[in-house]
């Protein structure tokens, strides 16, 4: 099958912009989650962000990607995924996902998680793992779509995978 998008390496252009995306995203989401102030959120957002990518794009066995169209090189969204290693069974957990809102409904969605889905292979990953919140309908239904299951429930939402 053809696909339309394709994951790439984020530069540290790319990587910049992304980050502002993402925390922006993510802090708008915990002050609705939380009901704290905007601050609190954006500094909350800015240190699980250090934690979790303490040398940037650079950190070991995490992939910073773009998703853009192929016909124009247009970015429609970021994706981020880590390789997990450390036990038996080696997989990839899907960090973070977004698709712009005015690119959403066009199925680049599910062609970037099928990118990633092949990235995951090529690392003999043996499964895909997400975390997807509860009121996230659409990605969900997104998820589902793509093969993957609950597996198990927290109080915001569900992890899910996807055998592959």
């Amino acid at each position: 099958m053809s696909r339309r998008v394709q994951l790439r390496e984020m530069t540290e252009k790319d990587f910049a912009s992304y980050v502002v995306y993402s925390n922006e995203q993510h802090a708008a989401d915990l002050q609705k989650e939380k009901g704290i102030s905007k601050e609190e959120a954006f500094m909350e957002t800015e240190e699980g962000l250090k934690r979790m990518l303490p040398n940037g794009k650079e950190t070991p066995d995490n992939y910073l990607m773009v998703i853009e169209r192929q016909e124009d090189s247009v970015v429609v969204g970021y994706m981020w995924y880590m390789y997990d290693h450390r036990r038996e069974d080696t997989y990839l957990f899907l960090c973070d996902f977004f698709i712009f809102e005015e690119e959403r409904r066009k199925g680049y969605g599910e062609e970037a998680l099928c990118e990633m889905d092949e990235a995951a292979g090529q690392l003999s990953c043996k499964k895909c793992v997400l975390f997807v919140e509860n009121e996230n309908m659409s990605a969900r239904k997104l998820y589902e779509k793509c093969g993957y299951i609950y597996r198990n429930e927290r109080e915001n939402g569900r992890y899910m995978d996807k055998d592959l």
